[in-house]
């Protein structure tokens, strides 16, 4: 799914040291705590696989794929303001529940049509970009999803916060926003707060964290340069890094 920080172009260097964790541990459950695109939870082997996010449009979404054939594409931008305006009313809560689309169906407008996959953050994404007229953008983002589903067969997708989780003997992989960078829509947490969580449940669990940075405390076991495109002509070097609890 085209996700804002989707790990989709490092998912291959970061899933094999996720599941060597998973398989030398013998562990049954699998937690991706900020599950967004799922795009690295596809690729996990483990009885139990479990999606957290706390955007709900994007977890209707992910508990209805089997809706994604006959979602109609392209989205107009007069739909896509309708579905904008439902989810900016139900967030400040100033609504009656009667809307026209159900929530998988805003979520799905909202990855689909949303400029960089920024759920109704970026704007509208034409369907057809002026730099590639033969391009078709939202049947090119509802196959990536129709592509992925079959690989989501069997996860488990919940509202639920980060702070609230509590398990032990499982291998949890966390892929929050970024420090430094534009945050998601969805990104109220305070960032300190965020690695004593991390700290407290690596007592009894694996965590890895996706971050460019980490505290003194936490060790980097990979690293890779990435090339991000920043607008229509630029690029900016990156450096994913994966972080464990020393």
């Amino acid at each position: 799914m085209v996700y804002q920080g989707s790990k989709s172009r490092v998912a291959k260097d970061i899933v094999p040291i996720i599941q060597k964790s998973i398989d030398e541990s013998n562990c049954a459950t699998f937690i991706d705590a900020f599950v967004g695109g799922a795009n690295l939870i596809q690729h996990i082997k483990c009885e139990n696989r479990i999606g957290y996010d706390v955007n709900p449009y994007l977890i209707a979404l992910l508990n209805n794929l089997d809706k994604i054939p006959d979602f109609k594409v392209p989205i107009s931008k007069e739909e896509y303001d309708i579905c904008r305006a439902e989810w900016r009313a139900a967030r400040a809560q100033t609504f009656v529940r009667d809307w026209a689309y159900d929530d998988w169906y805003i979520g799905a407008v909202g990855y689909i049509a949303s400029f960089g996959g920024r759920f109704y953050d970026g704007g509208y994404a034409k369907d057809v970009p002026a730099s590639d007229p033969k391009r078709h953008e939202h049947l090119n983002r509802k196959n990536n999803i129709l592509k992925q589903a079959p690989d989501l067969i069997g996860c488990k997708f919940e509202v639920k916060d980060f702070f609230s989780l509590d398990c032990a003997d499982t291998v949890i992989y966390c892929d929050p926003p970024y420090n430094g960078t534009k945050p998601y829509l969805y990104d109220n947490y305070d960032k300190d707060k965020f690695w004593d969580k991390v700290r407290e449940l690596s007592e009894h669990n694996q965590v890895f964290v996706s971050e460019l940075s980490a505290p003194d405390d936490f060790e980097m076991v990979w690293h890779k340069k990435i090339k991000n495109t920043v607008g229509l002509n630029n690029s900016l070097d990156q450096v994913e890094k994966l972080f464990i609890k020393k």
